[in-house]
């Protein structure tokens, strides 16, 4: 019976280490599940930080493309308006082609009638010439035949 005693003191001895190193295995597996707990917590919390800058991210990027959008719809008018003033800039500029036309031409037409002008000027010139010859002829001959007569 000591024999057997002695064995289940041993027995108990060995259990107790046993214990003694699951125990001391175990506290050490919950340091590295409480160590693994925080770390998850902060990684939890670090996601749902990023999430929200994520989510803030993609406001602005819808914000932004609203506003791209109606940047590319201003530019669109503003480009049609171009078309429209660059239409009305080339009707101007036929419009002044014509008018050219019209003064190149009544420049020409006055040219023709400020020659004809000088020409009428020319023949009164000479017609002035010719009575104030014939004029002084007639007077030359009234004086002479006054004093003919006298």
């Amino acid at each position: 019976m000591e024999a057997l005693e002695e064995r289940l003191s041993g027995l108990e001895s060995d259990y107790v280490a046993v214990v003694q190193r699951v125990t001391v295995k175990l506290d050490q597996h919950e340091e590295l599940l409480h160590g693994l707990s925080n770390d998850v917590r902060e990684q939890g919390q670090q996601l749902r930080e990023h999430g929200q800058q994520i989510n803030e991210l993609n406001k602005n990027v819808r914000e932004q493309g609203q506003q791209l959008r109606e940047q590319g719809q201003q530019l669109r008018e503003q480009g049609q308006q171009l078309r429209e003033h660059g239409q009305q800039i080339n009707e101007l500029n036929k419009n002044v082609r014509e008018q050219g036309k019209d003064l190149y031409e009544m420049r020409l037409r006055m040219g023709n009638v400020e020659i004809r002008l000088s020409r009428m000027d020319e023949r009164l010139d000479s017609l002035g010439e010719d009575m104030r010859t014939k004029f002084d002829q007639v007077i030359s001959l009234l004086t002479r035949s006054d004093r003919v007569d006298a």
